[in-house]
């Protein structure tokens, strides 16, 4: 449970940070592009204070799937520059590898509500007119992935 606390403190704490100073970007990986060159270094002390502790909650819960989507995520922070397409495709696939990884976890885990609710919001943002699209759909993955690595948490400590 404390690698999931660490990835909501940081991702909550990064977000606030970004909305502080630059409003909602397009995307969270925009948000790279749009900090001030002295912290553009934030958004990979970002991704890996995700991608370390999912890889250690898949390894500590025998889970490859979450472990597995820490490692790939871990591309989306190495490659920030997503818009060079020389690492483009690198961050891409960290950050669509370490969602759908995670997404395989939680199937795995028996957490398909949480799939559930998480495409359905998807696709009322992709249909609905919601500005910043992008940005909204990966927040709301985020926050179905850790709901979902909670409540298999807590039905594992149930039973």
């Amino acid at each position: 449970m404390t690698e999931i606390a660490i990835m909501l403190s940081v991702f909550c704490s990064y977000l606030a940070y970004v909305v502080t100073k630059i409003g909602v970007p397009p995307s969270i990986s925009d948000s790279w592009y749009e900090l001030p060159g002295d912290f553009k270094h934030l958004f990979t002390v970002f991704i890996l204070g995700l991608s370390i502790p999912m890889a250690e909650y898949g390894y500590d819960e025998n889970n490859i799937w979450f472990f597995s989507s820490g490692a790939v995520l871990t591309f989306a922070g190495i490659a920030a520059e997503f818009k060079k397409k020389s690492v483009g495709w690198l961050h891409g696939t960290g950050a669509v590898g370490g969602i759908a990884l995670a997404t395989m976890g939680l199937i795995t885990e028996k957490e398909y509500e949480w799939v559930a609710i998480a495409t359905g919001c998807t696709l009322s943002i992709r249909y609905g007119k919601v500005g910043n699209e992008t940005w909204w759909v990966e927040i709301v993955w985020f926050v179905c992935i850790v709901s979902g690595m909670m409540s298999s948490e807590f039905r594992t400590s149930v039973n």
